[in-house]
């Protein structure tokens, strides 16, 4: 299996350009049949759907294989997209803010689930009906938007000096994901949003209305330039909508902050190479190669032109002058500049000698790039003072909580064709019943997303019903495509009789574990059934569950005899190593910056040995560099041991793992040397003792972990270790424990390894990866990912399980709030009199349930009583608290081998129960020992309760599109 189909099994799946032909021509036919049948609503979501895929196909920088012909039709999509839209105008009701204010915090959420889709929008006015707004992310993203959008137009008007909309009423469109910024027809991957005419289309995920406020401001920006300029090029459209964007405080400012300027934007048009004259030319000529350059170098022109008095301050009491404004304003209005050569045309308007202008574009370049290097931190010009980071207070700024914005997907860097617009095809063909094509619909997502829960049941369900028995079972047990709380295959794979050679390998490991064990050697006889019982397992096959005498205590205490239980080490480097995508390491990218030595030891930031001496450079280069292992490692149980080795002065790199794509890993960067020394700023290098460190990945909803880690004797190598089980992983420096991480939707960890660096140069010695599945299907076998399970063992502190899944449990589809009662005391449970331990536990109940009710929570509650407790009880309290919990009531039993930490703690000689967090993915984000709370459940908890309220869909915000 192993060296056969596995090693020629293209992970990302091969394009089936027939496939996606036949789900773009059912979403065509359902677009027909709806309009004929009066069903606007499904001709709705099926155009945006086509519209999505149309965009997609347009974007020049798209990943993957390249997006069909026929795909980039986006005119009959959109026009059946403004069609539906028509017809459904009048049903849909239109919320005033008065009615939105007047709903409590239920009807809020009631609201948002209503309100999930553009065939049924939360829809309002804002005050004076200057705009229509749209949203399926929710009341509270309605609502903001509602009450502030006319404070954002004021202060473009009042800036303007005009306001050419006062017959002109707009729309203002929210939607919470990347994709359906592309179902409204987003014009580049990377667009926040965008302006078409005087519909305003914004994407906000995981955001504040202050916030979404700077965003509506640069896309207005570009609705009033349009109408009071017209056709601005792109470097001044973008660089007056990134100004305004940022140039104010509060959202009810009236004005903005005219010398208002970011020091950071500039050095970066100036890193960017737009000091120089030839890139300056592109610019304002024919545009970037790279449309966004226009943010950054479009920015720093427009605060150049509108602003620049001069390096020298006026006399006393004398005002300054700009020296370009009053031309830049001929210049917008004027119809100059859309005529003959643009370069030649800014030439006219501002290098023209004039008026101290410089003389030609070569002369204006050199005094551009003066200007922005006087911004340099290191050296600032005088004049600078002249300009200010600061504006006016801010405005408060928490986050909103609707559930749709807290998407479940990574970043979003340049996508695959049918990325997310497959998904949603395949759930609206699957809505009218074309299952052949919803099929194709869910495989080609299977080549572009990364698989949810939700999907794949669907997935599973049509299969099983179209009798493709083998796909089926493979979509229900693959290992690849499992979580936590994915139930093993319930029968064996429909395929296992086209198996013979590995039917005849597990009875031959079977027979062999038996034999090895009549012999008395049951150390071995248990790695054999180990290794039949992974394989087994993978097959939906009967496993043996060997447990010898003695065995388990042995493994626990890791007295394996003459030979390691595991099975030994291996040189990662013997399947090779490649390079390949690696987003944000990749613009300075130098291909093939790395080698293998003969040690086999694998350098990275370099192509080749150093000439020197000495083992180490001074000079660390920002260069990228990426090496990938050519070897997939799939899910189960391993650990990465290498050691890492600065070959300069300091070294800004990392290791990736569970690599499947450039955009979808998991990054332990780390920072280690001196920068001040490799730079040439200081004579003498610091010693190296410590190294800062930062865990990436690349999850929208959340942020990374970053720490600092102290050497115990300085020195240049450092060990670094990766435990992965699962979705888990953990990492240690120099034997330290620094973070644990989970995947976001509880998958397995699988695919490639990677090191990368971004400055200096470093030597991976000896990378060496084990596998350790046997220890897993042992009678040892400890929790998934050292996480909480009611017989397994795991981390013993309620600290250190956190970020870690939990198993062997009733979880709930919004998350589920566990309280944990761990064992009494021996001393405590001789003297208990009859019914005194079960009304304990009543009494904690009643008090939880208090503060659970003041939370309106859609989460369930699962109660964990140790097992020496009468059984019988879970029926009790089911009786007695199941109405009162509204995402539902479970008793569950464990029998921990070890006392949680936390839960020694004992009050009245009563211990303490634990309440935790586990997310919908089941992953544990909180706990703490349950108390008394004066003022209901603590912050952190209700915070994340609040994050996870009514989410339906594992691995996916919000309903259905």
């Amino acid at each position: 299996l192993i060296n056969g189909p596995a090693a020629n099994f293209d992970a990302n799946l091969a394009p089936n350009h027939a496939g996606m032909k036949r789900v773009h021509t059912a979403l065509q036919d359902v677009i027909r049949t709806a309009f004929s049948s009066g069903k606007p609503e499904i001709a709705l979501r099926a155009g945006r759907c086509l519209t999505g895929m149309a965009a997609q196909a347009r974007f020049k920088d798209l990943e993957g294989p390249p997006a069909p012909g026929w795909a980039t039709n986006m005119g009959s999509a959109a026009g059946s997209v403004n069609r539906a839209r028509r017809l459904l105008l009048n049903n849909v009701q239109i919320w005033s803010i008065e009615e939105l204010e007047e709903m409590d915090l239920m009807e809020q959420r009631a609201f948002t689930q209503a309100h999930g889709g553009f065939e049924n929008p939360g829809v309002s006015l804002s005050p004076r009906s200057w705009y229509r707004i749209e949203t399926n992310c929710g009341w509270g993203t309605l609502h903001g938007s509602a009450t502030t959008v006319e404070h954002h137009h004021e202060r473009l008007a009042g800036w303007y000096d005009q306001d050419p909309f006062t017959e002109r009423p707009g729309i203002l469109r929210v939607v919470p994901e990347s994709h359906g910024l592309e179902m409204e027809g987003a014009p580049f991957w990377w667009a926040g949003g965008f302006q078409g005419g005087d519909t305003t289309t914004l994407k906000f995920t995981c955001g504040n209305i202050p916030g979404l406020g700077r965003g509506i401001t640069h896309e207005l920006t570009h609705r009033f330039d349009g109408a009071v300029f017209g056709g601005l090029p792109g470097w001044l459209s973008e660089g007056r909508a990134t100004w305004t964007g940022a140039a104010y405080g509060s959202i009810y400012d009236t004005e903005f902050v005219p010398n208002h300027a970011s020091p950071g934007t500039l050095l970066g048009a100036l890193n960017m190479g737009y000091g120089n004259q030839e890139k300056l030319e592109e610019l304002v000529g024919s545009g970037p190669e790279e449309y966004r350059d226009n943010y950054t170098a479009g920015y720093a022109l427009w605060v150049y032109l509108n602003t620049w008095a001069g390096p020298e301050n006026p006399e006393q009491g004398q005002p300054l002058i700009p020296i370009y404004s009053e031309r830049l304003q001929s210049y917008m209005e004027g119809k100059e500049r859309s005529r003959g050569d643009p370069v030649a045309v800014f030439a006219a308007f501002f290098a023209d000698g004039q008026d101290g202008r410089p003389d030609g574009m070569k002369e204006f370049a050199a005094d551009f790039k003066t200007f922005l290097e006087g911004f340099h931190w290191r050296n600032k010009a005088p004049w600078t003072s002249r300009y200010t980071t600061k504006t006016p207070k801010g405005d408060p700024s928490p986050t909103i909580m609707d559930e749709p914005t807290w998407s479940w997907l990574r970043g979003r860097t340049e996508p695959w064709f049918g990325q997310d617009q497959a998904r949603v095809a395949g759930e609206i063909l699957l809505g009218v019943g074309r299952e052949k094509e919803a099929v194709d619909a869910f495989t080609w997502s299977l080549r572009v997303d990364e698989p949810s829960d939700a999907v794949l049941d669907d997935f599973s369900k049509i299969l099983q019903r179209l009798g493709a028995k083998d796909a089926g079972w493979v979509i229900d047990s693959w290992a690849r495509l499992g979580g936590p709380h994915r139930p093993p295959p319930k029968e064996p794979a429909p395929f296992i009789a086209s198996l013979p050679a590995t039917r005849g390998f597990l009875e031959r490991l079977a027979m062999a574990a038996k034999d090895y064990n009549s012999k008395g050697l049951s150390m071995t006889a248990s790695a054999l059934a180990s290794d039949h019982d992974k394989l087994a397992s993978l097959l939906g096959l009967p496993l043996l569950y060997m447990v010898l005498p003695g065995v388990k205590v042995r493994l626990e205490n890791k007295d394996f005899g003459l030979h390691p239980f595991d099975t030994p080490p291996r040189a990662l480097s013997l399947g090779g190593w490649g390079e390949d995508g690696l987003t944000g390491y990749e613009d300075r990218r130098v291909e093939g910056l790395w080698y293998m030595d003969k040690q086999g030891d694998l350098h990275v930031g370099r192509k080749e040995p150093r000439k020197g001496t000495d083992t180490m450079d001074r000079a660390s280069r920002w260069r990228d560099a990426f090496a990938l292992s050519k070897e997939w490692l799939d899910p189960g149980r391993w650990k990465l041991s290498a050691q890492i080795e600065m070959t300069t002065a300091f070294v800004s790199g990392g290791i990736c793992l569970g690599w499947t794509r450039r955009d979808r890993n998991i990054r332990f960067g780390f920072e280690v040397g001196d920068a001040a020394y490799s730079a040439g700023v200081k004579p003498s290098a610091a010693v190296t003792d410590r190294l800062s460190w930062h865990l990436r990945d690349l999850y929208v909803r959340r942020g990374g972990q970053s720490g600092a880690v102290a050497f115990k004797n300085p020195d240049p190598t450092f060990s670094l270790e990766i435990l992965v089980d699962g979705p888990t992983a953990e990492f240690l420096v120099e034997g330290q424990r620094v973070a644990v991480v989970s995947t976001l939707d509880g998958r397995p960890i699988h695919g490639k390894i990677g090191f990368f660096t971004s400055q200096g140069a470093m030597r991976i010695r000896n990378p060496v990866v084990q596998r350790l599945d046997r220890i897993r299907f042992s009678p040892a076998g400890p929790a998934l990912g050292g996480g909480l399970h009611p017989t397994r063992p795991g981390e013993d502190s309620w600290r250190e399980l956190i970020h870690r899944p939990v198993l062997g449990l009733p979880m709930t589809v919004s998350g589920t709030l566990l309280l944990w009662f761990p064992e009494e005391t021996s001393k405590k449970l001789a003297a208990l009199k009859t019914g005194e331990r079960e009304g304990r536990i009543r009494e904690v109940l009643s008090r939880f349930f208090m503060d659970y009710a003041a939370e309106d929570p859609s989460q369930g509650i699962t109660v964990v009583l140790p097992k020496s407790i009468d059984p019988a009880i879970a029926g009790r309290l089911k009786s007695s608290f199941d109405q009162q919990a509204s995402g539902g009531f479970s008793v569950a039993f464990h029998e921990r081998d070890t006392t949680l930490e936390e839960s020694e703690w004992t009050v009245q000689g009563w211990t303490s129960p634990a309440v935790a967090f586990v997310d919908p993915a089941g992953i544990l984000l909180w706990a703490q020992r349950y108390g008394r709370y004066r003022t209901g459940f603590p912050s952190e908890l209700r915070r994340w309760m609040t994050m996870h309220h009514d989410h339906i869909r594992t691995g996916l915000a919000g309903p259905k599109e």
